[in-house]
């Protein structure tokens, strides 16, 4: 039996230099992400005075204490907003998958002469849009300013991610479709049976997209609605953290409403709530990305 040896490659000076230089820029980049998100979650669990008056970057907690995290969950309105983030992430992304999945698979037949048009107007839609003076004078005839369905039935399809699912259906071999025209399977049965789990790993990465869109969304529920119980977390927080009014947001208390130390530790600690679910939700997906994104823009 023959082997095979395994050749070892001779690097350069220049190839190490370039390595080097290329590994540290890349340490560097992590670091400026990663410490940030350790001062917010360490300052989150720390000594609120302390955090006040520390003015430098927290790198490990001090008088660690889960007061600010009481204090957020025991607020009737940022627990509501929570619910209604989760309502109509729920809402909004059952929306986006069905009219994306099925506007792709129907848009993926070559045969039909006039999928070519749809397209192109689609493609329209990614450049040029009506502007938001007209959507919200057609909200308001449709009687659906002040609802979730403002922000959700405008949003109900990505041209981008449809365009990506598009790409992905047209990769299935056609004698793999044949087969099943030629067992009497419907354009339905097709589409359950065999399209969505050859493509699930673009599938799961479109489903991610949209529920990371719908959970960090805000401006078009600030635009869209004014009642202060239909908020979501995104719009409650932006109050907290951008404007830094906890008036609203912890109202009937003066020490929670005057004190700064309070204020400072309830935006640490709204700020962590508001990523946990994406950090949580990400490793899910995490196996389908690079395989989802490849698939779904390079066949076809």
């Amino acid at each position: 039996m023959r082997t095979v040896r395994s050749e070892k490659i001779i690097k350069s000076k220049w190839d190490i230099i370039f390595e080097c230089v290329v590994g540290f820029i890349l340490i560097l980049i992590g670091l400026m992400i990663l410490i940030p998100i350790l001062h917010v979650i360490f300052a989150s669990i720390s000594d609120p005075s302390f955090v006040r008056n520390y003015k430098s970057i927290i790198f490990y907690p001090r008088s660690i204490t889960l007061r600010g995290y009481g204090l957020v969950f025991q607020n009737t309105v940022i627990v509501r907003s929570i619910f209604n983030t989760l309502l109509y992430v729920c809402l909004g992304v059952s929306l986006n998958m069905v009219v994306t999945v099925v506007a792709a698979y129907v848009l993926s037949f070559r045969e039909p002469l006039w999928n070519k048009f749809f397209m192109k107007l689609i493609t329209v839609t990614m450049f040029f849009s009506g502007g938001l003076i007209p959507l919200f004078h057609l909200l308001d005839n449709m009687n659906l300013l002040n609802t979730a369905f403002a922000v959700l039935l405008p949003a109900a399809m990505n041209a981008w991610n449809m365009i990506i699912l598009r790409t992905a259906f047209r990769g299935i071999p056609d004698s793999l479709m044949d087969a099943a025209k030629l067992d009497g399977a419907s354009y339905i049965k097709m589409l359950i049976h065999i399209v969505i789990p050859v493509s699930l790993p673009t599938i799961a990465i479109i489903f991610m997209y949209y529920v990371s869109g719908h959970w960090n969304e805000w401006f078009s529920y600030m635009a869209f609605i004014s009642d202060r119980n239909k908020y979501p977390l995104q719009l409650i927080l932006r109050e907290i953290l951008v404007i830094n009014d906890t008036t609203n947001v912890m109202p009937g208390d003066p020490d929670l409403i005057t004190g700064q130390e309070t204020k400072v530790l309830v935006q640490y600690c709204a700020a962590i709530i508001s990523v946990i679910p994406m950090l949580a939700f990400f490793p899910f997906v995490q196996k389908y990305f690079m395989t989802g994104v490849l698939i779904g823009s390079l066949k076809g």
